[in-house]
């Protein structure tokens, strides 16, 4: 079965898709994957703990407060996992304290983003399964989804991205990988799922599930089984600055 990763880097850049998955290529520089896969860990695991947080955070509190609650009780989170991940972080030749700083800094703006929601009275706590797996094989995809909501009887996959600055093919291909879930979850699982969240570091994107939302990510996913039937071996996109693997783009067959 195809993963779901392989369909979204493939509506990002069908070169990415056909080097990162069928070639199996490591990026040159490892650095900047080991450091968004921590900030991904990073942010399941205060959200795991955000829950539990909401029910207990005083909401009469002025937003400042609220937002400093937030903040403190993540950063207790961060601390901890940064420090069990200490000698993997040097070894994988990232600088410990910037790590602990850039993250510190997201950690503020997440905190801001949520204490005015609940401040707003436009969040509420919801039941959170984390990292669930699905899979189809009527459908031939897998993947594992950030999280899911369950919102009145609804199942709303969602999806968490440590990039900062995001270009809008980033967030088409971003939207494409959460499509890909929710088909998986109405064909699968026979599940209402009318749509889903992406959260970046500044702003969370609400994306409604339409059929022809739907047909765009079987479109993708019938390009790449192309291209692992090697019946197409895409050239260059004009997508390289957003991506880990442009350094060895240029030398793969």
């Amino acid at each position: 079965m195809i993963p779901v990763s392989a369909v979204a880097d493939t509506a990002f850049c069908e070169r990415l898709a056909y080097i990162k998955h069928i070639l199996k290529m490591p990026p040159r520089d490892t650095r900047l994957y080991y450091w968004g896969t921590i900030k991904h860990n990073v942010i399941e695991s205060i959200k795991n703990k955000t829950v539990e947080l909401d029910k207990a955070v005083d909401k009469t509190l002025p937003l400042r407060d609220i937002e400093k609650y937030y903040s403190k009780e993540w950063m207790h989170i961060v601390s901890k996992y940064l420090e069990e991940m200490r000698e993997s972080i040097e070894s994988n030749g990232l600088d410990f304290n910037f790590v602990y700083d850039d993250l510190k800094d997201e950690i503020k703006k997440r905190a801001k983003a949520h204490a005015g929601k609940i401040v707003k009275g436009i969040y509420k706590p919801v039941s959170v399964l984390t990292e669930k797996f699905i899979s189809s094989q009527t459908l031939g995809m897998r993947g594992r989804i950030d999280s899911i909501e369950i919102i009145d009887g609804k199942v709303i996959p969602h999806e968490y991205k440590s990039a900062i600055d995001v270009p809008k093919e980033r967030v088409w291909r971003d939207t494409i990988q959460l499509a890909s879930y929710g088909l998986l979850i109405q064909k699968e699982w026979k599940r209402d799922s009318p749509y889903g969240i992406l959260e970046y570091a500044h702003e969370e994107k609400r994306i409604e599930f339409t059929n022809a939302l739907f047909q765009n990510a079987l479109q993708y996913k019938r390009r790449f089984e192309l291209m692992e039937r090697g019946v197409h071996v895409p050239s260059r996109s004009n997508m390289c600055d957003f991506c880990l693997y442009k350094d060895i783009c240029n030398k793969s067959h």
